[in-house]
């Protein structure tokens, strides 16, 4: 299957057009049982949103909590708690995102007072 996705992305101009189908891959190889073919695509995909979109990113946090997950079924769990222990640090400056969070909730608080 990883030689269908390298096909797949070779035929592509940008390299992440494919997110997507390489996710739902990942995802249906853990739901398989599939674990140890499933794994490097969720950390690929991870590593590409880490570069592209940031740590805190909703993308981001997505593919961590799915590789998480993977790892949990894979049997094993302190991976699993690790990696996801990795989002809740904060960086140091902020991302735009958790910026963009704290501009939304004091807006918030600013109108509904």
């Amino acid at each position: 299957m990883r030689e269908l996705v390298h096909d797949l992305e070779a035929e592509q101009q940008h390299p992440y057009d494919l997110s997507s189908v390489r996710s739902q891959l990942a995802y249906l190889m853990t739901e398989a049982g599939q674990h140890a073919a499933a794994l490097p695509l969720w950390r690929e995909l991870l590593e590409e949103s880490i570069t592209i979109n940031g740590r805190l990113h909703l993308e981001t946090l997505g593919y961590r909590t799915e590789a998480a997950d993977c790892l949990g079924r894979r049997g094993d769990p302190t991976e699993a708690v690790r990696l996801l222990t990795d989002a809740t640090r904060l960086e140091d400056p902020p991302s735009t995102n958790v910026l963009g969070i704290g501009r939304g909730l004091s807006n918030e608080r600013c109108n509904s007072g």
